[in-house]
């Protein structure tokens, strides 16, 4: 990504990062209406994955100059995801447009 495009994402994650927990559950709402099996993955008090989640989409919107360094931990927890037994739908989601950004298929 060039400095132009990086500079909107990180205005528009700072307006975000306020209400990042609500932020947070809107996004596994919408995963679990995509996917109601993927419900019986997360626990029943999601705050604790939300914060996580969204701790991880900090750094990588801060990184966005460098993902480099990220990379290996992505390709990881995306493995470790889909040993879980997350759904196609969800990695697709979650992973296809990062996938699609590296010029691979999404």
């Amino acid at each position: 990504m060039t400095p132009n495009e990086i500079l909107p994402v990180r205005q528009r994650f700072d307006r975000l990062a306020p209400r990042a927990e609500a932020v947070g559950f809107a996004i596994y709402g919408r995963i679990f209406e995509l996917d109601p099996s993927a419900r019986t993955l997360g626990r029943e008090d999601m705050r604790p994955q939300v914060r996580h989640f969204m701790g991880a989409v900090s750094t990588v919107v801060q990184s966005l100059d460098n993902l480099e360094p990220l990379l290996e931990s992505i390709q990881a927890l995306g493995r470790r995801h889909a040993s879980y037994g997350e759904s196609r739908v969800i990695s697709s989601w979650l992973y296809g447009p990062a996938r699609h950004s590296r010029g691979g298929t999404g």
